[in-house]
């Protein structure tokens, strides 16, 4: 029996376990003799796992101290999808929602396709490289009414990847405000 705990549902046919290393390692070795394509993540802490427990108690009260909004009263916020469920979000990230966010597996997946439903088609990954940009072509690979592009890409000159970007979104009729 391994001891882990799924940590992420990112696309279709890649699934991320958390836990102890010792039992991610032997996770990676069972893969592998199963011709099974599997790699261990570098990662500081074994997040969306129980082993992050112990921290919660103080994670909440530090989330507690932090002032929230309701996503309903939020003036043009538009739809904010919890990772938690994958879903619209219809009540505040309080303490308790970040809290389960640590524990819980992240819905990547279903978050993206509950975007697409609502009627996302543009989909822009603001970040160090295009990693959930790649994710999400995998999980809308059977749509072809969709723009995905990445404000960064760690092989690409950001200028160069900043004005491709910039290109993708006008040619998708979102304005680009300069200012």
């Amino acid at each position: 029996q391994i001891d882990l705990d799924f940590a992420a549902f990112n696309a279709p046919k890649q699934t991320v376990l958390s836990g102890s290393k010792c039992e991610v390692d032997r996770m990676k070795s069972i893969c592998s003799n199963a011709n099974i394509r599997a790699k261990v993540l570098t990662v500081s802490h074994p997040f969306h796992s129980r082993l992050m427990t112990p921290m919660l108690d103080s994670f909440h009260n530090y989330c507690q101290a932090i002032s929230h909004q309701d996503s309903k009263q939020q003036k043009d916020s538009g739809t904010i999808i919890g990772n938690v469920s994958g879903k619209k979000l219809t009540v505040p990230q309080t303490a308790d929602y970040w809290c389960n966010h640590i524990v819980q597996p992240v819905k990547f997946s279903q978050s993206i396709q509950t975007a697409y439903e609502a009627g996302c088609r543009v989909f822009l990954e603001i970040g160090p490289d295009a990693v959930l940009a790649q994710l999400t072509k995998k999980i809308l690979a059977d749509k072809d009414d969709i723009v995905i592009v990445s404000s960064m890409k760690r092989s690409k000159c950001v200028k160069e990847t900043m004005i491709d970007c910039a290109l993708a979104m006008d040619n998708a009729g979102i304005p680009i405000n300069w200012e």
